[in-house]
Order: structure tokens, then sequence, then C-alpha cells
């Protein structure tokens, strides 16, 4: 590999770092600033998190953020993609995560508004305008997408039903939980499309 070919490599990772850096500040708008004032649940793994977050919250003696719950659902999904699906695809998702997991636990959480289908809209926007700018430029957030990669390079099939089977768990689980208002606004969060994803 030449200079030239070096400096082009660095360039595209200093890249990528940094749309990782600004995707963990859209998903931590969406999770600290809508979703959780407005008791909405996100997709996949950052639903499943704030799910299990809320749980300890009011049931256990302790309370495990949503930030922590949401490495460590991805952390095992990193190894499966270190051995799946390629060294450098993992290294940019475990920074993706990171990132994210750093800024849902210090980015402040604030109550702008406690209008539920607000919060459900604009967090979706907010995540979906990370997510979909990540997935531009090559970088997964980690999650479902991973399962979803590996189980297309085996079998040649789109696997969104899997995504959707999971949503509406995480529907399911909030609704017979917390209550079926703020789990159908969830679920207006989790299929709203914005078009940049």
């Amino acid at each position: 590999m030449d200079e030239i070919d070096k400096l082009i490599e660095r360039h595209q990772n200093l890249s990528k770092i940094s749309v990782a850096f600004l995707y963990s500040i859209a998903v931590s708008i969406a999770v600290n600033m809508f979703w959780t004032p407005g008791g909405i649940y996100g997709s996949g793994v950052t639903g499943a998190a704030q799910l299990i977050s809320t749980i300890s919250e009011r049931w256990f003696p302790f309370h495990i953020s949503t930030a922590v719950m949401y490495f460590a659902f991805n952390a095992p999904l990193f190894v499966l993609a270190w051995r799946k699906i390629d060294h450098n695809f993992t290294v940019f998702t475990i920074i993706a995560v990171a990132f994210a997991s750093l800024m849902m636990h210090f980015f402040p959480t604030a109550k702008i508004t406690a209008d539920p289908l607000v919060c459900a809209i604009f967090g979706a926007v907010a995540n979906g305008f990370g997510t979909g700018m990540a997935l531009r430029n090559g970088i997964s957030t980690g999650g479902i997408d991973i399962v979803g990669i590996i189980l297309r390079k085996k079998t040649g099939k789109s696997v969104g039903t899997i995504n959707i089977m999971f949503n509406l768990f995480i529907i399911a689980c909030a609704g017979f939980l917390f209550g079926w208002v703020h789990a159908l606004y969830s679920a207006i969060s989790i299929f709203y499309k914005w078009p940049s994803y």
C-alpha cells in the first residue's frame, strides 16, 4: 500500500468515526429528549434497552441505565460480527455503539414536551436521521442489523420480518407492562419512516 492509499484510508476512517459520533448525538437526542421523557420506546436493541431500564427503575432495587443496557445487548453481537462478517465492519460498529452509549449517559435528559405523539415523531426523526447517515457511510449501528447481515449472507434473503417481529415484541411488552397508549405511540415511532433512513 503506497502513501496515497494510506492517506485515503486514513481519511475514510476519520470520516467514519466522525459520522459515528454524529449518529451518537442523534440517537441521544432521540432517547434523552423525546422517547424517555414521553414514555416512548424505540426500535430494536435501543427499545429493548429502554424496556430493561424502565423495568429496573420501577421494580428492581437498583437502576440499570439505557446506555449500559444498549452496550450490553450489543456486546455479544460484536463477537458474532467479528467472526461472521468483517473485522473492519466490527471495529466501526463498536465505535458507533460505544459513542452512542457514552452520549446517552452524558447527554442531559430534557423534557421538551409531555405530548407522547410529538415525542414519538421527533424521536423517530432524530434517530432516523442519525441511523440513515451512518448506513449511507457504511457504518452499522449494531443490534438487529448484525443478525440481518449474517442471515442475508447465509440465505440470500431479506430479513425484514425479523426486525418487524422484534419490534412488535417490544411494543407488546411496553403495552403489557406500562399501558397500551404509550405502546401505540411507540409503534408510531418505530414504524415512522424518515426519508434519510
